[in-house]
């Protein structure tokens, strides 16, 4: 409970700063740049700063909730259904964490079996999927 009262604080102090402004107008030029197709461009906008703030923080739990209004003010723009772009959000925050050799997954693995996280990664194929 503290922990989404400090992030909910934390993201509101974001926006009004001016952040989520500034990371949606970044985020929207650089997939025009691209020259994407509108659909998918508008679903890249969506999974590259739930990407991005996962590696950063190592909890998708977190990343999730820092970016949800990035990803609704983009998803409204980019006419995607809610849906869609909750479900974006899921996948790309789930298969980063799953891949991060210092995730809380991974090294509660490692330590469980006195091996190293990075040994895990290669087989942690089934996020993939």
């Amino acid at each position: 409970m503290i922990l989404s009262l400090m992030l909910g604080g934390l993201t509101e102090l974001i926006r009004q700063q001016g952040g989520i402004d500034f990371l949606v107008s970044t985020i929207t030029s650089l997939v025009r740049k691209l020259a994407l197709p509108l659909k998918t461009g508008n679903s890249l906008a969506i999974a590259l700063p739930i990407s991005v703030l996962n590696v950063c923080i190592a909890n998708n739990t977190v990343a999730i909730m820092l970016a949800g209004s990035t990803a609704k003010e983009l998803a409204e723009k980019g006419e995607i259904l809610p849906k869609d772009s909750a479900s974006l959000l899921d996948i790309f925050a789930c298969v980063i964490q799953g891949i991060l050799p210092y995730g809380g997954q991974l090294l509660l693995l490692g330590a469980s079996f006195a091996i190293s996280p990075k040994e895990i990664v290669p087989y942690s194929f089934f996020v993939w999927f």
